[in-house]
């Protein structure tokens, strides 16, 4: 089984460690490489009510990948600016060494196959900014937005391939020295500032004020719905008109009103039968009357004929 980079990397740092390199390292920082790197603080007030005053969707939707280069104990602080940007609101952050370069890139692929609107910006420090010139050069190539590459102290820098438009911004913040010069293209922005070690780059007020303003304008470009003048009410279908409310006695019977007389009871309204209505009988319908038909004049011979009495009739045989 062939063990994995990040499996070897962590093995390399540890040998470097019980080898002496910490030694070294207490050597170098009383000397003033390490001893002069300072931690990154909190924003100040008026920065952080600006990034504040953007739509929290906007922010939520801006990815930042920062990238550290050999820098064993952290001189850099990388991890300090992370807390920064976290306070001015943008929350949505990865931190990693070198050989997190294929997870950065999958995870920027994914995230913008499942939100077509989220906007990248990456970072790298000291030889990191190889890692990430690299990772936003992979990117843009896959149409995925990268809208700034800042390269902190970038050092082992190699040829960039990337056309201009491809990357908005293209910014090397690195201390004034010439022996850390580095290939940039033609259109990127060169920042040489004096009297800085290499740890200091990425702490600095002018390397924290770019990244802040890279943010920002990340921000700007996603777009967002646009806010209500006032608060949203559902329409609601009106009520009926309720019935009136008729007054109810509030007197109630007394647990002895049976043994009192009937006309001494005061019934509540809700105990109170109702009172049926008197029937009301309606006259019949009076019918037409018919003339009375006239007798007929008798006829002669039509007389009933009438058995004399006393005399026996003949029974039938």
């Amino acid at each position: 089984m062939i063990p994995s980079l990040a499996f070897l990397a962590s093995r390399w740092w540890s040998r470097c460690l019980g080898g002496g390199i910490l030694g070294t390292a207490f050597v170098v920082g009383a000397s003033g490489c390490l001893g002069l790197a300072k931690k990154v603080g909190s924003p100040p007030l008026e920065i952080a009510e600006v990034c504040a005053s953007l739509p929290a969707e906007a922010r939520g939707k801006v990815y930042l990948f920062l990238i550290n280069g050999l820098d064993p104990f952290q001189a850099g602080d990388l991890e300090g600016v992370r807390n920064y940007v976290h306070q001015l609101g943008f929350r949505k952050t990865y931190l990693g060494q070198m050989y997190h370069q294929g997870y950065f890139g999958r995870e920027m692929l994914r995230l913008h196959a499942e939100d077509p609107d989220a906007r990248f910006i990456v970072v790298g420090f000291d030889r990191g900014a190889e890692t990430a010139r690299a990772l936003a050069e992979q990117m843009s190539r896959s149409e995925v937005p990268i809208d700034a590459l800042l390269l902190l102290s970038p050092n082992g820098l190699e040829g960039f391939t990337v056309q201009a438009g491809q990357i908005p911004r293209i910014v090397s913040i690195a201390p004034d020295d010439p022996n850390r010069d580095v290939p940039l293209p033609p259109f990127a922005e060169s920042i040489r500032l004096q009297e800085l070690s290499p740890t200091q780059i990425p702490g600095h007020s002018v390397t924290l004020d770019l990244l802040t303003r890279a943010l920002t304008e990340s921000a700007s470009r996603v777009p967002v719905a646009a806010p209500l003048d006032r608060p949203f009410r559902p329409y609601l279908e009106p009520a009926p008109t309720p019935r009136p409310v008729v007054v109810k006695n509030e007197e109630r019977q007394d647990e002895w009103d049976f043994l009192k007389p009937r006309d001494r009871i005061v019934l509540s309204e809700t105990l109170r039968e109702p009172i049926p209505a008197t029937p009301v009988i309606l006259p019949a319908p009076s019918m037409p009357s018919l003339p009375l038909a006239s007798p007929s004049p008798p006829v002669p011979g039509n007389y009933p004929q009438r058995m004399p009495t006393g005399i026996p009739t003949a029974r039938p045989q």
